[in-house]
Formats: structure tokens, C-alpha cells, sequence
């Protein structure tokens, strides 16, 4: 995605189903409850701006990446957005935000302010929130299985959900990936840099957003525009490339281990969370 001054201003206008309205797309907002009882908002666009036709659509389900929302497949113009190209090519369009994004910071027993919220990565977000997502989408439309376009840690959290819950191969009949992560040893970041440091740093952000970097606030809006200004387009991304919020600490453990593997809570919470003795793991 692409950011420059004009589409944060819209971003900073426009609702994610008010920028789909505006480009003159029906829209449909759902919400889904996960088995850990957090509350996504699911985005529908039932078919593009042509109208509707008596042809069956098949329903796609559009996944984001670390740091975004499903904003990203319609914050530019309808040629060059992928959930406005794919509604207007007979699809029946579905946008997840996942967990940690400004649109599903809900849940029904916690806030945002609470340390526990935030306690989930990438795994939670495969294993429930787009097993959940892709259970709802096959209930309201009657399809068996669906297609997935996803993007960057979408695909990891997809790898997740198939290798874990392996019923939901059955449910998917596509992946399209775009960028895909999966292991992330080669990577050529900052991050890498903060190897040796990393969790210090990690201590220090959690003290002062108490776990919440996936949020939107006004200050977090402000530093967005300042540093996607000309004079810093390069270093737009490094502030949240180096922070990467919920999943910074798993992420962190694959690195070290250069491998794909589950995160290490321990003998006794491996077996309750995972149910069965997990050899590979990335230790804490």
C-alpha cells in the first residue's frame, strides 16, 4: 500500500464502509464473535457498482497484513483498489479486520485498557479470528468453501489456521498471497538489528501503550503524517516496522530460531493450549 498525503486524509475522513459508499459500492457491515469472545468487524461488498446480477457470486474473503486493516483494499480508487476490482468482477466481497485493528478493538468481557486484550499474535488471529470469519461467510452466503486473497502476515496467519486446524482445508478452495511471510530468517529489516535488545525495547513500549500499538489515536495519526511527509517517505514505515505490536514478541522468537514454529509457553501451558508435546518451539 502506498500512503501519501491525500489517501491519509481520506483515511482520517471516511469510515473503512464509508470509503467503499463513497466510491458508490454497497456495503454491509456484519460482526463476528471469535472463540476467545473478541468482536470483529467484517466489511461486505454483496457485488460493485454495475449493481447486482441473478449470477451466483463467489464469496472472497480479503485478509490484511501486521500493522493495517482491511482499509488497505479499498483506501485508493476503484482500479487500483483490490476489493473494488474484485466486486466489480462478479465477487462476493469480504473484508476481516482482525483483532488489535481500530474497527474490531472489542471483546466481551475486556477494553482496550485492559493488559489482557492484548495478550495474542498472529497464532490467535489464524486459529480464531479467520476460522471464525470463514465460518460465518459460508453460513450467510451457503457456500461450502471460499477463496482468500491475503496479504503479507495474512498468509502466516493463514499457514496457521490450515496447519492447526486442518478441517478448514476443506473451507478454502484458494489462497492468493501477496507478499507472503512465512519464515521470516531472511528478512532485511531494523529489526534484525534489535536482535540482542529486542525485548528491552518491547518492555519500553509496553509501559507507555500498555500492549495497544495496533491502535488508532490522534497522536498516532499525527506521527503517521509527519513522517509519510517528502522529506521522510523513505522512513515512513520504520517506526512500525521495528514495533510491530502484538505479534512483535512470536515474531521475534521465529527470528532467533529460523524456523515457522509455534511460540513456547512452557511444558504444562503447552499441553493445555496446543494439546500435545510440541518438540519445535521458539523458547521465551
Amino acid at each position: 500500500m502506498r500512503y501519501d498525503q491525500r489517501n491519509l486524509a481520506l483515511f482520517d475522513t471516511y469510515t473503512q464502509a464509508g470509503l467503499m459508499h463513497k466510491n458508490g459500492y454497497p456495503v454491509q457491515v456484519h460482526h463476528v464473535i471469535t472463540e476467545d469472545d473478541y468482536i470483529l468487524e467484517l466489511d461486505r461488498m454483496p457485488y460493485g457498482v454495475e449493481g447486482d446480477t441473478p449470477n451466483l457470486r463467489p464469496p472472497v474473503l480479503l485478509v490484511h497484513g501486521i500493522i493495517s486493516s482491511a482499509a488497505d483494499f479499498v483506501l485508493n480508487k476503484p482500479h487500483q483498489s483490490a476489493g473494488f476490482l474484485l466486486a466489480d468482477r462478479g465477487f462476493d466481497v469480504w473484508l476481516v479486520n482482525c483483532r488489535g485493528t481500530p474497527y474490531s478493538n472489542y471483546h466481551k468481557t475486556l477494553t482496550t485498557k485492559d493488559p489482557e486484550f492484548w495478550e495474542w499474535s498472529f497464532d490467535e488471529i489464524g486459529r480464531y479470528d479467520l476460522a471464525a470469519t470463514i465460518d460465518y461467510v459460508t453460513q450467510v452466503t451457503g457456500f461450502m468453501n471460499i477463496s482468500l486473497v491475503v496479504w503479507s502476515q495474512g498468509f502466516t496467519e493463514t499457514l496457521v489456521l490450515l496447519s492447526t486446524r486442518p478441517e478448514y482445508n476443506a473451507k478454502i478452495n484458494l489462497v492468493a498471497a501477496y507478499a507472503p511471510v512465512g519464515n521470516i530468517s531472511h528478512i532485511e529489516t531494523p529489526l534484525t538489528l534489535l536482535g540482542p535488545v529486542a525485548e528491552r525495547v518491547a518492555s519500553v513500549l509496553h509501559y507507555f501503550t500498555n500492549g495497544a500499538l495496533l491502535t488508532s489515536s490522534e497522536t498516532s495519526q499525527f506521527l503517521i503524517n509527519q513522517f509519510c511527509n517528502n522529506v521522510f517517505r523513505g522512513a515512513c514505515f520504520l517506526p512500525v516496522n521495528i514495533a510491530v505490536g502484538a505479534s512483535r514478541e512470536q515474531l521475534n522468537k521465529m527470528y532467533r530460531a529460523q524456523n515457522f514454529i509455534m511460540y513456547n509457553y512452557g511444558f504444562a501451558e503447552n499441553l493445555i493450549r496446543y494439546n500435545q508435546v510440541v518438540k519445535e518451539l521458539a523458547s521465551p
